[in-house]
């Protein structure tokens, strides 16, 4: 079951055994919204385990988990079993789930022999112990196995803080990664898997990586496939067709669901050199590829500039040297110079990389949660908030019987546990609580000891939302409607511009347009209805893009229809495209939806013109578009 927040009414406890396979949000709307579910589940798989100190997915995940051990304490045979391959220090997580050492597997066992490397300013790519377990006593992560002197072809670096002239530097980093790539295949002959930080940083560094390689001949039939089904369906992807003829593509998720899935399979068989991908492909599939190259070891995390955190190194290190194909693979860094100064200055640098790549003992799992230590004032934490209050209320029902669950909640959870302290979480529960009791406007809890959830907090719980976010959209279903309630588009065009900066709204760019009339946004508040029209007929994005008035309106040479036919000098468009295709697929597939199951659940409450409305097929109108599309072959 994949996607976003939705319910499910397929699945049937009574008569059948159920082996569900979900995502995060998923199983915790089907435990919200499926009586019983919770207390017949017997074993939940957690893969990926790590991911519990990935933001606000991280908190559902860890409220989730916290749920579950509650649920084990009231004596339901639940068993939990938590997997990652990244993972180098787990007993903290082993006590939090009350583990024994003896039912904890571990094996450092790899199938291929793996390597780490760091091609540095100076000209030396010099490869590492790293982790490998395979080593002389006394030998240090650090120490050097093997060198190999090769010099950067092009220098001129220097620091700054200017975005415009890092941009200006860029070119040079795309040269020195193209060379390398160049002087791999040709010792190696192995595929090479290019991780960047950014999609447009994927299709300059496969541009830079084509022009040092020659012309396949004869095209091999994947990649031949493919550049016909771009000419026949995505012209604005013709670039594409000259990379791919060289072996070279970029892959990230503004390419087409077909797009990617031809790629995929290219790599499967052997078809493609190298790949210029996001981390997106670096985390989640299992390809063939010898190397993995790091090109940017710094990344944008929230609004700041920082060091790949080392979790998601060693998951992307996992990319190269698949077992059954390779005996071996190395994971080379790249001595990106640009960035943050204090990261990139030749000292800090040095200092830094060997901290965040060599060190001893890798960084320990984290929880979200601890962002509510942080003392910094300019600490964002309304998201984790608002998702800590929905998954405090989700564990009342659960806990019909717990007298004191703020404390044994708070007392449960990863943070608690690793701080050794509950007060912080407690402190942020207490408003929380009383927020559910407030019955100024409308309760959603009482407190008879011990808490219940009151009909509307029923409601809420079910709809994923935060107490808060709840109380706004009941405010907007009682209120009297004006517009016309009998059209899809206009009726999500007015809970875009009602709700679009919601806690739970994740897109930057609704936000932006929603709060700042003079936003540079391709997609203005005046365009929704367009856009919906456009989505729900299934109109290509690239199509929908071009006839956007601030895109016609635009003077930026060449002018859109260029970008649209393929032209290799229109690339001026890429970015703002990728923002768009951002916000069409979270806005209109993700969040609109979530809103009105959401608006569907807590109409029943409400009453009035929201029971009139098919909130559910509507919310799957909007979501047909993004299910998984067939490989060219299918």
């Amino acid at each position: 079951m994949l996607g976003g927040f939705r319910e499910d009414t397929e699945l049937d406890l009574n008569n059948h055994t159920e082996i569900i396979v979900a995502t995060p949000e998923r199983l915790d709307a089907m435990l919200r919204t499926t009586p019983g579910l919770l207390t017949a589940l017997r074993c939940v798989v957690c893969d990926e385990a790590h991911l519990l100190q990935n933001d606000v997915r991280g908190l559902r995940l860890e409220g989730l988990l916290t749920r579950m051990r509650l649920v084990q304490e009231q004596g339901h045979p639940l068993r939990l079993v938590l997997l990652s391959a990244v993972l180098a220090h787990y007993d903290t997580l082993r006590q939090w789930l009350g583990a024994s050492t003896t039912i904890v597997v571990t094996d450092t066992w790899r199938p291929t022999a793996r390597r780490l490397a760091l091609w540095s300013e100076n000209g030396h790519l010099a490869w590492y112990m790293g982790d490998d377990p395979i080593r002389r006593s006394g030998t240090a992560n650090d120490a050097l196995i093997g060198q190999l002197t090769l010099p950067w072809p092009r220098h001129g670096f220097y620091p700054t803080k200017h975005l415009g002239q890092i941009r200006q530097q860029e070119p040079l980093v795309h040269t020195n990664v193209a060379y390398l790539v160049e002087v791999l295949w040709q010792r190696y002959a192995g595929s090479i898997l290019c991780v960047c930080a950014t999609k447009d940083g994927t299709r300059k560094v496969a541009t830079a990586i084509a022009e040092r390689l020659p012309l396949i001949e004869p095209l091999p039939p994947h990649i031949t496939s493919t550049i016909v089904h771009i000419e026949t369906h995505h012209p604005f992807l013709r670039p594409m067709c000259h990379l791919l003829k060289r072996g070279v593509a970029f892959h990230n998720s503004t390419v087409p669901h077909t797009i990617r899935l031809a790629l995929e399979e290219a790599v499967r068989q052997r078809e493609l050199l190298a790949v210029a991908a996001t981390p997106t492909l670096a985390e989640g599939v299992d390809l063939p590829f010898r190397f993995t190259m790091l090109v940017d070891w710094l990344t944008w995390q929230g609004a700041e500039q920082r060091p790949i955190p080392s979790l998601l190194l060693r998951n992307i290190a996992g990319r190269c040297g698949r077992a059954y194909v390779f005996t071996e693979g190395d994971t080379i860094i790249f001595d990106n110079p640009l960035g943050e100064a204090k990261y990139t200055s030749p000292y800090a640098r040095t200092q830094t990389q060997r901290e965040l790549f060599f060190a001893a003992r890798p960084d320990e799992l984290t929880s979200t949660l601890e962002r509510f230590a942080e003392t910094s004032p300019h600490a964002q934490t309304e998201n984790l908030v608002a998702e800590l209050a929905s998954q405090f209320m989700a564990a009342i029902p659960e806990n019909s019987n717990n007298d004191q669950l703020m404390d044994a909640f708070a007392e449960r959870t990863f943070f608690a546990h690793r701080l050794g302290d509950s007060a912080v979480l407690h402190r942020r529960l207490i408003p929380i609580v009383n927020d559910l009791l407030d019955g100024t406007h409308e309760a959603f809890a009482t407190v008879a000891s011990p808490l219940r959830l009151t009909p509307f907090g029923q409601a809420a719980n079910a709809t994923g939302f935060s107490p808060q976010s709840c109380r706004r959209l009941v405010a907007f279903l009682r209120a009297p409607r004006i517009a016309d309630q009998s059209d899809l588009v206009v009726l999500a065009s007015d809970l875009l511009r009602g709700f679009g900066t919601l806690t739970e709204q994740t897109n930057p760019h609704l936000r932006k347009v929603l709060s700042a009339p003079k936003s540079h946004f391709v997609v203005k508040p005046d365009d929704f209805q367009s856009v919906l029209h456009a989505w729900l007929a299934d109109t290509p994005l690239e199509a929908i893009f071009a006839t956007l008035p601030y895109v016609q309106r635009s003077k930026r040479a060449p002018a859109i229809h260029a970008w649209l036919d393929g032209s290799s000098n229109a690339a001026g468009w890429d970015v703002e495209f990728d923002k768009f295709v951002e916000f069409t697929r979270t806005v209109f597939g993700g969040f609109l939806p979530w809103l009105m199951r959401a608006c569907g659940r807590l109409s029943l409450h409400t009453g009035g013109w929201g029971m009139q409305i098919p909130w559910k097929q509507w919310a799957e109108q909007l979501e047909r578009r993004l299910e998984p599309a067939f490989s060219l072959e299918e």
